[in-house]
């Protein structure tokens, strides 16, 4: 019994040290360019905590920033106990910022302010599904500013306490989760909370905003829809808040009825939101576009080649019949507009026109080409549920180049004419949709098709890509790409140069491409510091320059020595800070090389 009894009270105290010990937890990535890690603190806090930093090396008593340099690269599992009051990156440089990978759990810690907790930690989710101990916090101003990637649920955190939630998810383009159970009521200070947060569209309609609180610009440039909008104007009027100034920068709404109400009789000044076009009859066969318009608005034709006969709706009460060329309407008031082209229109060329918001309808138009058709559209969204007529069209390059807001889906276009998608989705910073019901198989040059597009990673395995003789910068920039591709039939394909450099999640193989017409790969590796694949099976006699190919390539160490490299010219900084690369190359022919400047 005695016996019994001490195994009993044994087991018992261990679950209570367990329970009164779980460990803030968080992922860190390093690579051999950099192997270091800090652990940031706020100067005026109190520390005495442990750090597990995941690699055999614990660090006891610490009172400030914890620095740890790693043997090796990769993933690492860091883990903090004892008195930890506060992380944070404000300070933290952006190298340091782009090393925390995830929290994986919240654990047990005290929490005391989040006062720019996570600031510009562009990589970092959140993993964790306990929630952080916030009863003794009351400000979480910017906690997940700039966190870029960050989008998972925080719905069962405790927020009863906090007052200061000021920009908390600004600039953070990736989240779009609900928020509908937390407790705001103590909140005075919204201000910019959502702001430039371009993908958060949820209804805020179920909190219970304080009396007093301050929310300038809490919503400018997010992503909340017409209906989102309007419920939070309801939610406004029910609370009976008094003499408020709103800025709704990118909000539209149907009705204006409770805004209305809002101003005559709470006192309310709103800035910058617009009262849509909703519930309007589209004109069927017409190409149907919406703008937000100051005063004038530019319908272009191109003159060259192009045969115009078009009649524009300017939804105002003004139609323009017979238009030959381009032509223009002043319109006498700011606002929405429904803008409707019947006829011969064969040519979009609306780039550079920041006012243009959507595509609503295509219609049955026979359009002749699609180059630079949006070009720098910046609100450009396509709402058209049906599909353009590019029967006729050979080229769609730049098509969407620079429309930063666009991502929606274009899946089902018949596409199968198109020659060339050079620069279709450059710098489309937020498009991610699936293309894979393309067909590919007349397109000749893929060149910069994804360049900067910086959130694409859509699997494209099934392309026939047996026609493409460019892929010139096609991945450049495009840092979340990280799909199979050894599927590509890439026999035609000319020149590889800049293809995947600073795409930085890559690492697919790609061994088994027939590169045996490529002469150029400058660059095609280029900062792809994830990349690490078998590549020893390339044909690439035909290859003249090489320079700069796995240039900072950190991780990359595969065997070359089968390369016939006999055509190669050009070797400048082949593998330049490439720090992981440790392969003989003694086989290769480099009697045509006259430059292998820093290789």
């Amino acid at each position: 019994m005695k016996n019994l009894y001490l195994f009993l009270l044994i087991v018992f105290s261990t679950l209570c040290t367990q329970a009164q010990n779980q460990p803030f937890i968080t992922t860190w990535e390093v690579t051999l360019s950099d192997l270091s890690i800090t652990i940031p603190t706020h100067p005026e806090s109190t520390y005495n905590y442990t750090v597990d930093f995941g690699d055999g090396i614990v660090l006891n008593n610490q009172t400030g920033d914890a620095t740890h340099m790693y043997n090796t690269a990769g993933t690492y599992t860091v883990s903090i106990t004892g008195n930890f009051p506060r992380i944070y990156f404000f300070y933290s440089n952006q190298a340091n910022k782009r090393k925390i990978k995830s929290v994986g759990q919240w654990g047990d810690i005290q929490w005391q302010n989040m006062n720019y907790a996570f600031y510009g930690c562009e990589n970092l989710v959140i993993n964790a599904t306990d929630a952080p101990n916030l009863n003794q916090v009351i400000d979480l101003t910017q906690m997940f500013a700039k966190c870029s990637n960050f989008d998972q649920s925080l719905n069962n955190w405790d927020v009863s306490t906090i007052t200061n939630m000021e920009g908390m998810f600004k600039e953070a383009t990736s989240f779009n989760q609900p928020l509908n159970n937390w407790d705001v009521s103590n909140v005075t200070d919204m201000e910019a909370m959502f702001l430039e947060a371009s993908s958060f569209n949820q209804d805020l309609s179920n909190w219970s905003f304080n009396t007093n609180v301050f929310f300038s610009n809490m919503v400018d440039n997010s992503n909340l829809n017409t209906t989102n909008y309007e419920n939070l104007l309801n939610k406004f009027y029910s609370l009976n808040l008094i003499n408020k100034s709103f800025s709704g920068e990118g909000m539209y709404y149907c009705d204006g009825t409770i805004r209305s109400n809002l101003i005559n009789n709470r006192g309310w000044t709103f800035y910058n939101d617009y009262q849509d076009v909703c519930g309007q009859a589209l004109t069927p066969g017409a190409f149907v576009t919406k703008w937000l318009v100051g005063n004038n608005v530019y319908i272009y034709a191109q003159s060259a080649n192009t045969d115009y006969n078009y009649t524009v709706n300017f939804g105002d009460g003004t139609v323009l019949n017979n238009q030959t060329s381009s032509c223009s309407h002043a319109y006498s008031s700011p606002g929405v507009y429904i803008i409707t082209i019947t006829g011969d229109y064969p040519r979009i060329d609306f780039g550079e026109q920041d006012n243009l918001l959507s595509v609503e309808q295509w219609g049955n138009q026979q359009w002749s080409d699609m180059y630079n058709a949006f070009k720098n559209c910046s609100k450009l969204k396509i709402n058209a549920t049906d599909a353009p007529d590019l029967s006729q069209v050979l080229s769609i390059s730049s098509m969407f180049e620079g429309c930063t807001s666009l991502n929606q889906s274009i899946n089902h276009w018949d596409v199968s004419s198109v020659h060339s998608m050079s620069r279709m989705f450059y710098g489309a910073i937020k498009y991610n949709q699936p293309l894979n019901d393309w067909d590919f198989s007349s397109v000749t040059n893929m060149s910069r098709m994804f360049y900067g597009a910086i959130k694409y990673n859509q699997p494209l395995n099934n392309w026939d890509v047996s026609s493409v003789t460019n892929m010139e910068s096609m991945f450049q920039q495009a840092t979340s790409f990280n799909q199979p591709l050894n599927n590509w039939d890439v026999s035609n394909v000319t020149d590889m140069g800049f293809m995947f450099w600073l795409a930085e999640d890559f690492n697919q193989p790609v061994d088994n491409w027939d590169v045996s017409n490529v002469t150029d790969m400058d660059s095609m590796f280029l900062r792809t510091t994830s990349f690490n694949q078998p590549l020893n099976l390339w044909d690439v006699s035909s290859v003249t320059n090489m320079e700069s190919m796995f240039q900072q390539a950190t991780s990359f160490d595969q065997p070359l020595n089968n390369w016939d490299t006999s055509n190669v010219a050009d070797m400048e900084s082949m593998f330049q800070q490439a720090t992981s690369f440790d392969q003989p190359l003694n086989n290769w022919d480099v009697s045509s090389v006259t430059n292998m400047e820093s290789m």
